[in-house]
């Protein structure tokens, strides 16, 4: 008798169970999200910086999907999103956050800071802006 008979209805089902796994998991690694993208609008117009979205560019700007908790797809309370413009010197947000009641309980400097409610933005502003400045890349 052969180690491997593949005619045996054994060896079929074993065989079948393994590409059946294999499919299963190849579908959980392409079900992976994805980082999210988002393309700043390119403005010429001046903005103020007051808080106010009164800046027809602001009308241009699309918002992100709303944000989610840093460590992981919990859905917060209170929605969190942003606009993002641009133009030949700055990068521009118009964050909306609708947490009625903000505090802060981090007295020292340079705190890890998210372990709290927080928004900030982060980036290397030579890569950031470098790609946005060149209209080869963003025509």
């Amino acid at each position: 008798m052969a180690i491997f008979e593949y005619n045996s209805i054994k060896t079929k089902k074993t065989v079948a169970i393994v590409l059946f796994l294999l499919y299963i998991g190849s579908i959980s690694l392409l079900a992976q999200n994805t980082p999210q993208t988002y393309v700043a609008q390119k403005t010429s117009e001046t903005l103020i910086i007051d808080g106010k979205m009164d800046e027809s560019s602001w009308n241009k700007a699309k918002w992100t999907n709303n944000f989610i908790d840093i460590e992981g797809c919990k859905k917060p309370i209170y929605t969190t999103k942003v606009k993002m413009i641009w133009d030949e010197s700055y990068l521009y947000f118009f964050a909306e956050l609708k947490e009625p009641h903000v505090w802060a309980t981090l007295k020292q400097k340079d705190t890890i800071i998210f372990y709290n409610n927080d928004f900030d933005a982060n980036g290397n502003s030579d890569i950031v802006l470098g790609l946005y400045n060149k209209e080869k890349h963003y025509p």
